[in-house]
């Protein structure tokens, strides 16, 4: 990386992809705070968004020597951050059999505790008759 005070994404990307950590270290520096903030509107978990964040920059150090355009960083981070924000969405929800089958689990005590109700109503009333009418 040459030793220019502001380098332009173009050139970070190229010194990146060429092995430069501190040009690499550059980019995370540059672009973390916009990531976050696009991770955590999708995933509105701080955490999950810096995971997200540090997944995405992973995915960038990988595959940054594919990036076709090099001006275009920032908008190519910006995707592989929205698409990775989305994928820790679907991976969230293929977790969630277990609060489905809590859920129907708590469909059943209600519909339970309505019927245990209502029997109890219904027995309260017998409990009213007189003798000769509860035969």
């Amino acid at each position: 990386m040459t030793e220019e005070i502001n380098p332009s994404d173009k050139q970070l990307a190229a010194s990146a992809a060429e092995g430069d950590f501190e040009a690499f270290r550059a980019i995370v520096c540059r672009y973390s705070k916009a990531l976050l903030s696009v991770a955590y509107s999708i995933l509105e978990d701080y955490h999950e968004a810096q995971d997200a964040v540090q997944e995405t920059f992973v995915k960038c150090h990988h595959k940054l020597h594919t990036l076709k355009d090099p001006s275009r960083l920032g908008s190519w981070l910006y995707s592989i951050a929205y698409r990775t924000s989305l994928d820790f969405t679907r991976k969230k929800h293929k977790l969630l059999p277990y609060d489905q089958a809590t859920a129907s689990k708590l469909d059943n005590v209600h519909s339970w505790l309505e019927q245990h109700t209502v029997q109890e109503s219904v027995w309260a009333a017998l409990q009213t008759l007189e003798a000769k009418s509860k035969l």
